[in-house]
């Protein structure tokens, strides 16, 4: 009876819970929510038969609600990146047309406005993300390849570097606040590198362009560093927090070991004075349980010691590591990108710290820079539908 009533309480509230959630657009963290839900159902004892069936359907159809709802927003979600697709195949046309121009000025100006459409344009399915960008950007380089080696021995082509190495600075500048610093490092590095194949500009003009970048770049490195220490100080409280748990629970054990061990002790000094009657023998008999259990209990409370002990270890070598930081051997080799082989154009730079890497070991940390040359939408795979097929109510 009492226990039938509280189970229908506890699934009435999952209920409750569940109907609250099901017009949810927080897609991931609900799909979360509804799962545990799911697996707490299971946990509860059965309720009365007459109710059973209707607190399952109740609880059951707000799941359905949510999932159904998230069903039809990854199918939109997939009909919206396959209409991307179709604006982005127009984009890589009209590029491919361009891409034989000898209309410098005119098509150099249609290509910065067909980037700009680019990077409104919303995001692809992932599979088709890089190869739509590479056919765009292949046809872009032609062209701009072309106007490079037309230009080589005329004026324009200063204009032309100068306009390249504007767009790389206003690139470096909008990558100052990004929250992606693993990417943006490895941008930075492209950056540089394609900063080195732009051709001669006048002095006055690289001077100014530099300065900015290398600002821009300074400014970045040092807020990663700041995130990085942050992280680094976050993860070494929280290690230090459950050494300190570790060890006082490893001085609780060991008191109580302590004490076991006296008394131990104690029943072995007893049944060693217990005189030969008939009295003794049965409290002998009661003396050597005791101590069967006692003995049990000891090596239960050794093996703990010692797995504690274990952990509180693993946990020091893991803060020393963290606290350690190495640098990263990109990272390192970033530091000597300073100066640009550009002849009379860049100034050198001075030697400025880049950015300390965090350890190894730390995913959040040490996530690898993502690849040369990604499409600037950094698209994303599409949410997957993690809806379990209608289960038949749990007792």
């Amino acid at each position: 009876g009492k226990e039938l009533l509280d189970n229908l309480s506890k699934k009435m509230d999952l209920c409750e819970q569940a109907e609250k959630l099901k017009d949810s657009t927080d897609w991931k963290k609900t799909t979360d929510a509804l799962l545990a839900m799911m697996d707490e159902w299971k946990t509860i004892g059965p309720v009365a038969k007459h109710r059973s069936e209707e607190i399952w359907l109740r609880f059951n159809e707000a799941r359905d609600h949510f999932f159904k709802r998230k069903k039809e927003y990854v199918k939109e979600l997939k009909t919206e990146q396959e209409a991307n697709l179709i604006e982005k195949e127009a984009l890589v046309a009209k590029a491919e047309a361009l891409r034989d121009s000898k209309d410098w000025k005119k098509t150099t100006a249609l290509f910065t406005e067909l980037m700009d459409e680019w990077k409104k344009t919303g995001r692809v399915a992932h599979e088709k993300s890089e190869e739509i960008w590479q056919r765009f950007l292949n046809a872009k380089n032609h062209f701009f390849n072309r106007k490079d080696a037309h230009f080589s021995s005329i004026k324009t082509e200063q204009e032309n570097n100068y306009t390249r190495k504007l767009a790389i600075v206003e690139r470096a500048e909008e990558l100052v606040n990004t929250i992606d610093f693993d990417g943006a490092t490895q941008e930075f590095s492209d950056l540089m590198d394609d900063w080195k194949t732009i051709g001669w500009i006048p002095k006055e003009q690289g001077d100014a362009l530099w300065d900015r970048f290398f600002v821009a770049k300074k400014k970045f490195f040092e807020r990663k560093d700041a995130w990085r220490d942050e992280r680094r100080q976050t993860l070494a409280a929280g290690l230090q927090e459950r050494i300190q748990r570790n060890r006082s629970f490893l001085n609780k054990i060991s008191r109580d070991l302590h004490r076991e061990e006296d008394l131990l002790f104690d029943l072995d000094d007893r049944l060693a004075n217990l005189p030969a009657t008939l009295r003794s023998y049965e409290k002998r008999e009661e003396l050597n349980e005791t101590k069967q259990e006692v003995s049990k209990h000891i090596d239960e409370l050794k093996k703990k010691v010692q797995e504690v002990k274990q952990k509180i270890q693993a946990d020091e070598r893991e803060m020393s590591f963290i606290l350690r930081a190495p640098k990263k051997k990109n990272e390192k080799q970033e530091e000597q990108k300073e100066v640009v082989v550009n002849e009379n154009t860049t100034p050198q730079a001075d030697n400025v710290q880049e950015a300390a890497p965090a350890p190894e070991m730390i995913a959040e940390l040490i996530s690898e820079p993502s690849t040369p040359n990604e499409a600037p939408d950094n698209t994303e795979a599409p949410l997957s539908n993690t809806h379990e097929e209608t289960e038949q109510s749990p007792q």
